[in-house]
């Protein structure tokens, strides 16, 4: 059939080696325009036409036939990460089978949900979530606990870019509770203040800082440069900077020692450092 003007036809489509639920498509027919030859993951072939395979046609018609399922033997057969092992009770019509998934884990499995692949793993698996290789902070995602983990999400192991690992979960990873493995916690802290009080305006900070013009440089907008160009904070030290009306940039800031990194201006933006004056430096910084 031709397609619409201006739309592509659907028998314009090369669909060879597609897979379409469970049927893979492996030639098109030469009798029928517009059909296509597709194997079936219960073993029949079938002939399906372009509108069908782009409307996601299940199977060769055997998802229908539960009474011809009854008769296969998937003994051995791999559907996903689930190897059929045997059948679950010896019947008559046998409708499900027992099954051994990748990560380990035993399921029962029925036999439609096999054969139209509705089940390619346990319902263990079905909760995992692949991050592997992912990066975000300081850390990239190497690989999930083995075995089977029931009551809880699943742990993953995290590489931090310090050569450590860390342990957490993914809705942590994602969320950015992890960011490192803790070699750069206190810096974190000291990060997340000079964010606060610079456009947090509900900040008790805020006036002294955001509010008279107090900024961030654009790059220290982000933690890991911060990290970066900062290191890790010392115990004994704060976030400090050397001229009191430029912004955080690295040019103007270094760990100063808690002692002397008292705040630089008061309720009303007034210094309250001696020595500190627009545009002069003070004696007791590097």
């Amino acid at each position: 059939m031709p397609g619409i003007k201006g739309r592509p036809s659907h028998n314009s489509i090369d669909w060879t080696g597609v897979v379409v639920n469970s049927l893979t498509v492996v030639r098109r027919d030469t009798i029928r325009r517009g059909y296509w030859i597709c194997s079936c993951a219960c073993g029949n072939t079938c002939s399906v036409n372009s509108m069908s395979l782009k409307s996601g046609q299940l199977s060769c018609g055997c998802a229908k036939n539960r009474r011809a399922l009854n008769f296969l033997d998937l003994t051995g057969q791999v559907f996903g990460r689930l190897t059929v092992l045997s059948l679950y009770k010896k019947e008559s019509k046998p409708t499900r089978w027992f099954c051994m998934c990748s990560c380990g884990n035993e399921a029962i499995i029925y036999t439609t949900n096999l054969t139209c692949g509705r089940s390619k793993g346990c319902r263990h698996c079905s909760k995992r979530k692949d991050i592997t290789g992912e990066k975000l902070g300081m850390l990239l995602a190497l690989y999930a606990e083995d075995g089977v983990v029931t009551g809880r999400p699943p742990m993953w192991t995290f590489m931090c870019d310090c050569g450590k690992t860390i342990d957490g979960r993914v809705a942590e990873f994602h969320i950015g509770w992890l960011r490192s493995c803790g070699c750069h916690a206190s810096a974190w802290m000291s990060w997340s203040a000079m964010m606060t009080r610079c456009y947090d305006e509900t900040s008790n900070r805020y006036n002294s800082y955001g509010g008279r013009g107090i900024t961030v440089c654009e790059q220290w907008h982000d933690f890991e440069q911060f990290a970066l160009d900062m290191g890790n904070r010392p115990l004994d030290r704060n976030l400090g900077r050397r001229h009191a009306e430029k912004g955080y940039e690295p040019s103007n800031c270094f760990w100063e020692l808690i002692t002397e990194n008292t705040p630089d201006t008061d309720a009303n933006g007034q210094p309250t450092k001696n020595g500190l004056k627009k545009g002069a430096l003070p004696r007791n910084r590097p």
